[in-house]
């Protein structure tokens, strides 16, 4: 580990000699302070712990230890670390790479098993500053660079519409179960036959019915015609006297909620709708960029793919930035956290071991939400999904290894400028196995 000054000899080298030896600055970054220490590559701390704030002031200080530390040591050369924590370091980061310097990135797991290796399960701000010092000594962590405008959009846009699309899914859930209480056996389902509609989120019946902010007792009372010209006034076209005679039967069959209880749920209902309706618009609206941002970058030859949307496209795209960055496959495999561990001790290899799930949770996410899309329509994937559901393995480990294969393909095909063919890859994979 590293070691302090005090306890230990001094280096053996001069300091006017340690002009190319690099100063090394590792970071804990937090919401509101930082923490910083300065050590060398012998691991000697040159500057204790200290706290930092967020703002301009608080940079200016780590500049100003930096600086006086690289002078005192006649040295330029800077390595900064510290660890990919949700959103907090990435303000820190662009104003260091603004002002030249090298910037490493952690995985918070990474500094985990780093602290591991001395037997210690303490956590404290000294204690991970240590670890991530560490973890740069070993070389663990990847350089934080710029990416082109179009990825950061889609990166950005992508995690928002995301966000967005979770949030109006639970408040779906919200509004069936006040409609539950409110409207029981609205939705047609297979055990429930008499419903009115089977998808109450696409119908545009639905929607009306729900905007005329009526129980369903009220409208048990009401005649057709009367129903039909509300329906008329809020410019419903769709609906005709059959609907509203259809909707007023399946209202008298209601057990009805009554009361105060009854108008809570209903103001609850008409509060959501309404909610419902914006983030609707808002989320059309994000798939209409995204779309756009798409067709600029060279995804668009995934398009090819059966059952793959721009959506997913989109999101893919946004996690890993520019394709041609790559060199291969594996590091796309890596950064998701697909790959296999693997456990050797003595004569036992076993390498059919879970996968690491080390990497951008964001894109493994999405890989696996492509590997569903796929195996349900590309043929070519529905047999790769079949092959390891065959052998007994279970559906999510079939879905990682679609994944893994969705990679490989989407990387070369990329790569190539050339859509899809599920062809070339049966061929591919012949060839694969007969040298096997």
């Amino acid at each position: 580990m590293l070691k302090n000054k005090t306890t230990v000899r001094k280096p053996a080298f001069s300091k006017t000699v340690i002009i190319d030896s690099p100063l090394y600055v590792a970071i804990d970054v937090a919401k509101y302070y930082h923490k910083a220490m300065i050590f060398d590559w012998d691991k000697n701390i040159i500057e204790p712990p200290f706290t930092f704030d967020i703002s301009k002031e608080g940079f200016g200080r780590l500049i100003e230890k930096i600086t006086i530390n690289g002078k005192r040591y006649k040295t330029e050369s800077v390595v900064i670390g510290m660890e990919a924590t949700g959103h907090y370091h990435e303000t820190l980061v662009e104003h260091l790479r603004a002002k030249g310097f090298k910037v490493l990135l952690f995985n918070p797991y990474a500094t985990f098993k780093t602290r591991a290796l001395d037997i210690d399960y303490v956590k404290t701000d000294e204690i991970d500053l240590k670890a991530i010092g560490q973890a740069m000594i070993l070389g663990k962590g990847r350089e934080a660079k710029d990416e082109e405008t179009v990825y950061k959009e889609l990166k950005l846009l992508t995690r928002f519409r995301r966000a967005k699309n979770n949030a109006r899914r639970i408040l779906k859930n919200q509004m069936l179960r006040d409609l539950d209480r409110l409207w029981p056996g609205m939705m047609k389902e297979s055990h429930n036959p008499k419903g009115l509609f089977s998808n109450l989120w696409q119908s545009k019946i639905a929607r009306a019915l729900l905007k005329l902010d009526l129980l369903p007792q009220q409208i048990a009372s009401m005649p057709p015609k009367e129903l039909l010209a509300m329906f008329k006034k809020q410019g419903t076209k769709c609906v005709g006297i059959k609907w509203t005679e259809k909707i007023i039967t399946h209202a008298l069959q209601v057990l009805y909620c009554e009361g105060v209880e009854a108008e809570i749920h209903k103001h609850v209902l008409q509060t959501n709708l309404s909610l419902l309706e914006g983030m609707d618009t808002l989320i059309e609206n994000l798939d209409r960029k995204i779309s756009i941002l798409v067709y600029k970058t060279p995804g668009t030859y995934l398009l090819s793919i059966q059952g793959i949307s721009f959506i997913r496209v989109g999101e893919f795209i946004g996690e890993i930035g520019n394709p041609y960055k790559y060199h291969e496959p594996g590091e796309w495999v890596k950064l998701a956290g697909l790959n296999a561990s693997r456990y050797q001790s003595g004569k036992v290899d076993r390498q059919s071991n879970p996968i690491t799930k080390v990497g951008n949770s964001y894109l493994r996410g999405t890989l696996f939400s492509i590997a569903r899309d796929i195996s349900r329509w590309e043929p070519f994937f529905i047999a790769l999904k079949d092959k390891f559901c065959g052998k007994g393995k279970h559906i999510q480990v079939a879905y990682g290894a679609v994944a893994n294969k969705f990679l490989r393909i989407a990387f070369y095909l990329m790569l190539r400028k050339q859509n899809f063919n599920p062809d070339y890859e049966k061929e591919k994979e012949k060839m694969r196995q007969n040298n096997n």
